[in-house]
């Protein structure tokens, strides 16, 4: 007997609800204020610093807390886009205190004084859990207590040095469970197995073909003769060598001539080093414009100082070093004093620099516009 028929499928459930939108999109504005007429104030020099931030302005969800230029942020996705006004040099970062890391750079801005400039910080990060960041600046450099902004002084409108925006996006709830499908219909019974028919004969396989003969391969042809060797020339007969003539005698030995002089070395290097701006107890420029503490000048054999002179956009008083390996090199300054422009040519009693010292010139005091220095170095080893 044949099988019986198979049932019926059963009815599809239905279809699970759609996704449903629970998220909510936060929204955190801050902002560094001052009354009318006071300046942002003066950078940190060579350090990483904490910006100023005085109002948090915007947090209508409970998001974020401010504290002494620190804020507090809830875990998530979030977009931050800071703007910082500046008259220096200024590179800014966000840092997570919480979890002891850098989440975003900014590029470096260079502002060679008035008028001000702006540094801007932008990008997305997340944050697994809440977490305490702070934006901060590194600064090289001092223009005084504009170098964070300088006052507008408009009317009684409070200046504004720092403005914060952070956003999250919304977040899309999860999606509803698929209907079940419906339950198969009830198989029919199976009839009684057929009986099984007999085994056909197996048809013959057909002759193998014979294969081609191969072909017979070419002779190899006879390979030439070699031409014969020219014979070889008879060599030459040697002559008689000459008798050995006497031995003559040994003369004195002449008496040793005194030891010349020690040698008298005429290299000299020259160092520069400058600042297109105001600069205040700060390191002056290489000529690629990077602060000599950062790439200081390397002496390639022993020196001595032999000159030094200093200029600048004005009457300054104030004093020119040079400093080794980080430190101040004894009795190695320079002072003006109420002067533009002074040089000095006599050194001799400053220590001798060694071969492999790093070299920098440094500006003690304060807002000295556009300073010059030059050092001159003569090779003694």
């Amino acid at each position: 007997m044949s099988q019986g028929p198979q049932g019926s499928q059963g009815f599809q459930g239905r279809q699970g609800p759609q996704p449903v939108n629970t998220g909510l999109a936060h929204y955190v504005e801050m902002a560094h204020t001052e009354n009318t007429g006071v300046n942002g104030g003066d950078a940190v020099l060579n350090a990483w610093t904490d910006l100023p931030i005085t109002d948090l302005l915007s947090d209508v969800d409970n998001v974020c807390s401010l504290g002494a230029n620190q804020f507090t942020l809830d875990s998530g996705r979030w977009d931050i886009r800071a703007v910082q006004a500046a008259t220096t040099y200024l590179w800014l970062r966000l840092y997570d205190y919480t979890h002891a890391t850098v989440l975003l750079y900014a590029p470096a801005i260079r502002s060679t004084g008035v008028p001000t400039i702006t540094a801007v910080l932008s990008g997305q990060f997340t944050l697994d859990s809440l977490a305490t960041l702070a934006i901060q600046y590194y600064c090289p450099d001092s223009q005084g207590d504009i170098d964070l902004g300088q006052a507008w002084s408009v009317g009684t409108l409070r200046e504004r040095y720092l403005t914060v925006d952070i956003m999250s996006a919304a977040n899309v709830g999860p999606q509803g469970s698929q209907g079940s499908g419906g339950s198969g219909g009830v198989q029919g019974a199976q009839g009684p197995r057929g009986y099984l028919g007999s085994r056909g004969f197996q048809g013959f396989q057909g002759l193998r073909g014979f294969q081609g003969l191969q072909g017979i391969q070419g002779l190899q042809g006879a390979r030439g003769f070699q031409g014969l060797q020219g014979a070889q020339g008879l060599q030459g007969l040697q002559g008689n060598q000459g008798l050995q003539g006497p031995q003559g005698f040994q003369g004195f030995q002449g008496f040793q001539g005194r030891q010349g002089a020690n040698p008298t070395y005429t290299d000299s290097i020259t160092l520069v080093g400058d600042k297109g701006l105001a600069a205040t107890n700060s390191y002056l420029l290489s000529p690629d414009g990077v602060p000599l503490n950062v790439t200081p000048y390397v002496l390639p054999f022993g020196c001595q100082l032999e000159a030094m002179s200093l200029t600048t956009d004005g009457s300054f008083t104030w004093t020119a070093e040079i400093h080794v390996n980080g430190t101040l090199k004894t009795d190695a300054v320079l002072t003006a004093v109420t002067q533009d422009n002074v040089w000095y040519s006599d050194y001799s009693t400053v220590g001798n620099f060694s071969e492999g010292d790093k070299v920098s010139l440094y500006v003690n005091g304060s807002l000295i516009a556009s300073p010059l220095v030059t050092a001159i170095f003569k090779r003694i080893s």
